[in-house]
């Protein structure tokens, strides 16, 4: 049900990630950091870490063992969020070179 179009991100991640023995792969799950043979979850209803203590039940297009995959590389409607939507988030500030933004 997450292949709504072949142009979606679930769609991009599906081709790459439903390959036969891809995630068997020792040297791909060296790449991401993952344990081989993980199951692939796509559409999975995360619980990112806010700021407040709640949590954003965002869905995330791929989740492979602890690894979360978000691709954004097909879509036309990408948004964009004041920079306080993103210090919102728990850990953005670990991550991402706030100072870097626009």
């Amino acid at each position: 049900m997450e292949l709504d179009s072949c142009v979606s991100s679930d769609a991009l991640l599906m081709n790459i990630f439903c390959y036969p023995r891809m995630l068997r792969s020792r040297g791909v799950s060296a790449l991401l950091g993952i344990a081989p043979g993980q199951t692939a979850y796509f559409g999975y209803k995360a619980r990112v870490p806010l700021t407040n203590g709640r949590f954003d039940r965002t869905e995330i297009d791929l989740r492979l063992g602890d690894l979360l995959i978000e691709a954004k590389l097909t879509e036309s409607d990408f948004q964009s969020a004041a920079k306080s939507v993103l210090f919102a988030y728990r850990d953005f500030a670990e991550v991402f070179d706030h100072q870097q933004l626009p």
